[in-house]
Order: C-alpha cells, then structure tokens, then sequence
C-alpha cells in the first residue's frame, strides 16, 4: 500500500512541476508579444514621422509656387495617432510612443486624410495658413 502512495506522490509532483514550465513558458511568449507590439508600433510612428519631414524639407528646397497633396493614413495598421506641426518641427505620437523631429518651418495643420502642401516665396503651408 505504500508503494501506491509514493507512486501517486510522484506523479504529484510531476505533474506540479510540468504546470510550472508550462506556465513559465506562457509568460515568456507573452512578453516577447508584448514587446513585438511596442517595437511594431515604435516603427510605424516613426516611418509616419519621417515622411512628414520629408514632405516639409522637400517643399522648402523646390522653387516658389510648389504644391503638392500627400496622405496622412487614418491609422497606421489599427493604432491610433495624432500628427502636429509645431514651431520648426514635426510630432507624432500613439498610446505608447512619441517622437518629434525637426523640419524646416511650416505653417497649418496636418490632418488625416488628403493634405495640400504649398511653398510660396519661401513660406510653408499646408492645409492653409
């Protein structure tokens, strides 16, 4: 009789042990997803904000009378963000991730969608000044 009780203490504390590499397991994977997650949206952030510089230095460079239209996308791939224009500089940002670079000087506001970027004797608006 006591060798059914070690055997079943055994199997106890086998199956006890299992469930703890199991459960380690799970939370590893969950923390590499966690972390997957915020380097995708670091990324799509970023791209966004270095396509708006490009826009603003572009139009700087061109002659007078420059117009242009670019897209700003309603999300980036189901994460939400705002994009602004401040004083010689660009910023974007989501929930967990802002970045801000520095542009040539731009007047107007960004906004989702179509934006109407236009350089006239040297000033930038875009959307309207």
């Amino acid at each position: 009789m006591e060798r059914k009780g070690q055997i079943s203490l055994e199997y106890m504390i086998l199956i006890g042990v299992s469930m703890l590499v199991l459960v380690l397991f799970l939370v590893s994977i969950g923390s590499t997803y966690v972390d997957l997650s915020n380097e995708k949206e670091r990324a799509k952030v970023t791209d966004l904000a270095y396509m708006i510089q490009n826009e603003i230095n572009l139009a700087a460079q061109v002659r007078s009378g420059y117009e242009r239209v670019f897209v700003l996308p309603a999300d980036l791939d189901g994460i939400n963000y705002t994009a602004s224009l401040l004083p010689g500089a660009v910023s974007v940002a989501s929930a967990g991730y802002e970045i801000t670079l520095i542009t040539s000087e731009a007047n107007g506001t960004l906004a989702k969608g179509n934006n109407t970027i236009v350089q006239t004797d040297g000033t930038i608006c875009i959307n309207g000044c």
